[in-house]
């Protein structure tokens, strides 16, 4: 990126040539090792030197972290999301908040800068439940972005759980049982439940699938009347526990 010199004439020497002018642009923080000549050429004889060129350095955006500072726990309450952003010359920083319908896109432009690089969307309140997605877009004043998606749920609901066997009031000569129940929930895919056999836990921490039947058998029942129940816990940390059915061996 030098400027070429200038030649000698057999009445005018020429001038040498200005220097480049070199823009790099960069994301992360990294060290920068080598050369770059931008000196002007030389002049012709007695003419005048080019000028030396310019380096110019510019960081682009770059979306480092993303903490949702609410809702905590998936519980119902305020939205507000906080963005880690860094880069030279930043424009804006633009939030985009989805609700699970997909309707009533919130947009948030010109998100505000709290301290340092951290930038804090509008916070609002819902009561919709579900999966929220978001787009943030971090903006450079040459038009340069970065562009962080993610998601995050919303869920103040319990579970709720349905005995499916053995049915209340079951008799059976068998010492070994099998229970089936059903999880539902609003939002996870998942559920952890215990199973309760006279008000003691017999088997905890069943995965069960949302809306489909668990199965669990239970071995070296006694004769006798056994009551039984199961509870289960939500991503949300939302728990309920089931009514309970009895059953005679």
């Amino acid at each position: 990126a030098s400027g070429a010199d200038g030649g000698v004439g057999s009445t005018k020497n020429g001038g040498g040539g200005g220097g480049g002018r070199i823009a790099i642009y960069y994301k992360d923080n990294s060290s920068f090792t080598g050369f770059i000549n931008i000196n002007g050429g030389d002049g012709g004889g007695t003419a005048v030197d080019g000028g030396n060129g310019t380096i110019f350095l510019q960081k682009l955006p770059v979306i480092n972290s993303v903490t949702i500072q609410s809702p905590l726990n998936n519980a119902s309450t305020n939205v507000a999301i906080q963005a880690n952003v860094t880069g030279d010359n930043l424009f804006a920083v633009n939030f985009t908040v989805i609700p699970p319908n997909g309707t009533g896109i919130l947009n948030n432009t010109n998100a505000t800068i709290v301290t340092g690089d951290f930038w804090n969307s509008t916070s609002f309140f819902t009561n919709v439940e579900g999966r929220w997605s978001y787009t943030i877009v971090a903006m450079d004043n040459v038009t340069d972005t970065d562009t962080f998606t993610g998601s995050f749920d919303i869920d103040s609901t319990p579970p709720q759980v349905t005995l499916n066997a053995p049915v209340d009031n079951f008799n059976t000569s068998a010492t070994s049982i099998l229970f089936n129940w059903t999880a539902l929930d609003t939002v996870d895919s998942g559920l952890r439940c215990n199973l309760t056999i006279n008000q003691s836990v017999n088997v905890s921490y069943v995965e069960s699938v949302n809306g489909t039947g668990t199965n669990v058998t239970v071995t070296g029942f006694n004769e006798g009347s056994y009551k039984w129940n199961v509870t289960c816990l939500d991503n949300a940390t939302n728990v309920n526990t089931s009514a309970s059915n009895v059953f005679t061996v």
